[in-house]
């Protein structure tokens, strides 16, 4: 596969915590490398409303179907790269699902086979900074959520700005991992961090009712890491969950 020159190659993550049937890619990207060829060269068809986009942008999307197309072909499928469905979800070969997320030149993406899996949610998040976390907090964090913020606020702002972020990338990642199996948006309300370890392992409550058996009070695990001073969280389903 031509690799073009804003992009690293895809390579595997170290993450214990990966269950051995997923495949997971990371790349580094750069907009300042993108050239117009770069698409046709990889054999990627540039979505219209992209063609005209930022550099940034545009690189983003192709870093991160490198990647996918890479986690692909580490499960034994042939290497592909998932089309842009119409609301911009990635849109899986059959068999498969999967996630891809991008954060500050860095590339993600997650992918694995339906008889495992039947939802897969992949977030990468720079550090939200102390200042903008208190900004953010009632945006996105419920009650609960609120009074850890604050707690954790007056003894250390910087670990309260990490727990604000936390719980931000795992709330997208549970809508990527669940919305595909829902068939409807839904906010940030709708579920909290229940809890979470510095094993990078967590938990999350759903509080509204979604659809069919994803109702208010399941709970549903998800694993989180660093990677290159950026936070990376996964919400992973398994099959007949």
């Amino acid at each position: 596969m031509f690799l073009p020159r804003c992009c690293s190659a895809p390579a595997a993550l170290a993450w214990a915590a990966l269950p051995a049937s997923l495949a997971l890619r990371h790349c580094r990207f750069d907009p300042m490398l993108l050239q117009d060829a770069d698409f046709q060269c990889c054999a990627l068809d540039e979505p219209q409303r992209l063609r005209t986009a930022a550099a940034k942008r545009r690189t983003e999307y192709l870093a991160g179907r490198l990647c996918a197309a890479s986690a692909i072909a580490a499960l034994g499928y042939p290497a592909s790269f998932p089309a842009r469905g119409e609301e911009g979800a990635p849109q899986w070969p059959d068999g498969l699902c999967g996630s891809i997320s991008h954060s500050h030149g860095a590339a993600f993406a997650v992918v694995g086979e339906r008889s495992c899996w039947q939802g897969l949610g992949l977030d990468a998040e720079s550090l939200i900074a102390p200042q903008r976390a208190l900004r953010l907090a009632g945006e996105i964090l419920v009650a609960e959520e609120l009074t850890q913020f604050s707690v954790l606020h007056a003894i250390d702002p910087q670990q309260a700005a990490r727990y604000l972020t936390l719980c931000f990338s795992f709330k997208e990642s549970l809508f990527k991992a669940l919305q595909p199996l829902v068939g409807r948006r839904f906010h940030f309300p709708a579920a909290s961090l229940h809890c979470s370890d510095e094993s990078g392992v967590a938990r999350l409550l759903l509080r509204q009712d979604l659809a069919g058996p994803w109702r208010a009070g399941c709970l549903l695990d998800g694993h989180f890491t660093t990677c290159n001073d950026q936070l990376l969280t996964l919400i992973a389903i398994p099959a007949g969950a």
